[in-house]
């Protein structure tokens, strides 16, 4: 826990400005697992987006510092132009972990607002059975939320 609070002190130290934002960044990865824990009978998602129109500022090594807390970051990566299942699916693999998308905004209007509102819910899309009888079992959970991050605040069309 020490450790911790001094990597963080020392890249984002207290007291100097700007740097709030990379600590909540940071911070986050460290309370991923009481969150989960906060919202037990149901599932529950959200999104965490991290905005500045600057290159090199660091948005990219918080999230990486954020999710190193368990191994190693790229296990919770989520490529911006990935299809939304795959998305879905490594959010569930991850569970009560966070995962992140760098540079989201590369991603087009649509794809952000389904992305959005799936990463929201907690759980993948509800699907039926071959021939629409019933629907099938859906175990694609979690109880975490994605860190974003993007230099431009608009979305490619």
């Amino acid at each position: 826990k020490e450790g911790w609070r001094d990597a963080i002190a020392k890249m984002y130290p207290n007291g100097q400005l700007g740097v709030e934002a990379y600590q909540f960044m940071v911070l986050t990865g460290l309370a991923a697992p009481l969150y989960s824990r906060a919202v037990p009978d149901h599932e529950v998602g959200g999104v965490i987006s991290f905005y500045s129109p600057q290159s090199g500022g660091g948005k990219t090594t918080a999230q990486r510092m954020a999710l190193s807390v368990y191994g190693d970051p790229s296990a919770f990566h989520v490529a911006p132009n990935s299809t939304m299942l795959a998305k879905i699916q490594i959010m569930g693999m991850a569970n009560s972990f966070p995962t992140y998308i760098d540079e989201i905004t590369t991603s087009n209007a649509r794809a952000l607002t389904d992305f959005v509102y799936n990463a929201t819910q907690g759980k993948g899309k509800d699907r039926m059975t071959e021939g629409g009888a019933a629907l099938m079992d859906n175990h694609t959970s979690w109880r975490s939320f994605t860190l974003t991050s993007a230099k431009g605040s608009q979305t490619s069309t």
